[in-house]
């Protein structure tokens, strides 16, 4: 072999190795405005930034597989996030380089959780249930098998809290990966989770398909127990003292927190396939009629809506007074959270149909499953 075909060999090997390496040799550091997981928009849709439009395309990167429904987490300067090909991305945020990457298991449908060095990751169709993976020593820590999970995992006080497609909510030990405990929904065959779990910090919050929902210590004690008459499939979010959620017959509810009874329900116009998005004053769905809704959050009472075609796969987003939406007409819209005004229009090269998410005054949206896009706009 000549010493040309010899180096490139050398670089071949090594470019391979590092296409499935998960190790970071810098640490992010998590910050107040930070979003380690899917939970965190649980208080009040963490929207810290604003992002005006007109946007910008920043960078675009194909992340060589489709996405779930959720959302990629961010810590620091980095955005990790998983593909239907069981990998884990991690990549800088501003430049859109790609730092590591590593095949974990079969499919990663949620958002991971960055903790530390730590990522805690939950996959469906495989041998492996959820992994801790330390990526400053790029090694496996513990996995274990609990069956599929198409939802996003919860972390609190050293507990992962997840929930697994046949209705039944795990809890793990976060050092260990020891199952402490596990609750099941029901022996119903509909009485199946879809959605996330999510917590005020104490107590945790899950909905199953047969449209029960509870309320439930860490210790596995039940405080509160309710049912609705349909499904949900999408996660609740909690702010404040309230509980929010969407159901398939087109409603959106409000319950207590404490008590889970129904403060108000709010039928509006058709489906809804992501979660509500919140802020201090709204509430914002979009729906598969391609309608966006703007509700008081306080009573349910209609502020505006904006009919803007196509059908809604995904939550908006909010960046302080600007509302993000986008559908499968491949449009992404900048509205106003005043009054629904389109203040902005962008055509896109495909579909969205998981969460957009605005960080650090940036927009990061999955166009056509699997290319990531971050947009940059002014800052109010």
């Amino acid at each position: 072999m000549s010493k040309n075909l010899f180096w490139i060999f050398v670089f071949f090997v090594f470019t391979l190795q590092g296409c499935n390496s998960l190790y970071l040799e810098k640490i992010p550091i998590r910050g107040e405005k930070d979003i380690p997981m899917y939970a965190d928009r649980s208080n009040c849709l963490k929207s810290f930034s604003s992002c005006q439009p007109p946007l910008d395309s920043l960078w675009n990167y194909d992340i060589g597989a489709g996405v779930g429904p959720y959302p990629p987490s961010f810590v620091g300067d980095m955005l990790f996030t998983g593909n239907l090909r069981g990998e884990i991305l991690i990549m800088d945020v501003k430049e859109g380089k790609l730092l590591a990457k590593k095949k974990i298991g079969s499919s990663i449908m949620g958002t991971p959780i960055i903790d530390g060095e730590i990522i805690y990751i939950a996959l469906t169709n495989s041998v492996k249930s959820v992994v801790a993976y330390n990526f400053r020593h790029n090694k496996e820590l513990w996995n274990v098998k609990i069956g599929d999970i198409e939802s996003s995992p919860l972390l609190l006080n050293s507990k992962i809290y997840v929930t697994e497609l046949t209705g039944n909510l795990y809890c793990i030990d976060a050092k260990s990966g020891k199952i402490e405990w596990k609750y099941s929904v029901s022996n119903s065959k509909k009485s199946l989770f879809r959605s996330s779990p999510a917590t005020d910090g104490n107590t945790l919050f899950a909905c199953s398909d047969d449209g029960k929902l509870f309320c439930i210590s860490q210790s596995k004690e039940i405080i509160w127990e309710n049912k609705i008459e349909s499904s949900i499939i999408t996660s609740p979010i909690v702010c404040g003292e309230d509980l929010y959620l969407n159901s398939t017959d087109s409603s959106v509810y409000c319950l207590g927190k404490n008590d889970g009874y129904i403060r108000w329900g709010k039928k509006v116009s058709a489906k809804m396939y992501g979660p509500p998005v919140l802020n201090e004053n709204f509430l914002l769905v979009g729906c598969v009629d391609g309608n966006v809704w703007c509700l008081d959050r306080k009573n349910g009472t209609v502020i505006w809506t904006k009919f803007l075609g196509g059908v809604f796969k995904s939550s908006p987003a909010i960046a302080g007074s600007i509302v993000y939406a986008a559908n499968l007409n491949n449009k992404l819209y900048a509205l106003s959270l005043d009054d629904g005004k389109i203040m902005y229009e962008y055509k896109l090269h495909g579909s969205i149909k998981s969460d957009p998410v605005v960080y650090k005054n940036l927009l990061f949206l999955f166009v056509q499953g699997r290319s990531l896009m971050a947009f940059q706009g002014s800052i109010e």
